[in-house]
């Protein structure tokens, strides 16, 4: 086998672009049974507390409850960081038993599955998106068009705009004079 025949049989002699693949968006129903699941993982484990009092505060885990100052603090939100879905609605609740964070949690379990938080679920999924959406503008396009923000471009901008200012041009000038 000569060259001529190993670089016809194997690869291309052009650049071919490979095209990225699209991840699936997020829907409502995917961001639901997210919810569903971490509040069943916290009902598990806020029903699993039989004395609160004597429970270290380093060592009960759950998705939207932590114990803080000898009371169950319950946080309904979204995702890892448990951002909650609505400040006014589902504010942070604290609970000085078990059993009434158990209850509460089962109710806010009963709503999520009738529909209920569908419309604050909605909202956070859209403040998502928008977020996602301005994290993408900042990023360089593969073509070079746009704006790349590093340190020598932003230090660059900011002495633009301070040049700008005619009161730093008058001390300048005076600066530059002593």
């Amino acid at each position: 086998m000569n060259f001529t025949e190993l670089n016809n049989k194997y690869g291309h002699a052009v650049y071919i672009p490979v095209t990225k693949a699209e991840r699936p968006t997020r829907e409502l129903t995917q961001i639901v049974n997210e919810t569903r699941a971490r509040l069943q993982e916290t009902l598990e484990a806020v029903s699993g507390i039989t004395n609160l009092r004597r429970l270290a505060a380093g060592t009960f885990r759950s998705p939207m409850a932590r114990k803080y100052g000898g009371r169950l603090v319950v946080l309904v939100g979204y995702g890892k960081r448990n951002v909650a879905l609505h400040a006014e609605n589902l504010p942070k609740r604290y609970f000085t038993t078990a059993e009434e964070a158990a209850v509460y949690l089962s109710e806010v379990l009963g709503m999520l599955e009738e529909g209920q938080l569908d419309e604050m679920l909605a909202t956070r999924l859209n403040e998502l998106k928008a977020a996602a959406k301005h994290a993408r503008s900042f990023k360089k396009s593969p073509k070079g068009e746009g704006v790349s923000y590093n340190r020598a471009t932003v230090v660059q901008e900011i002495r633009n705009a301070i040049s700008e200012v005619p009161l730093l041009q008058k001390w300048r000038e005076l600066a530059d004079a002593a």
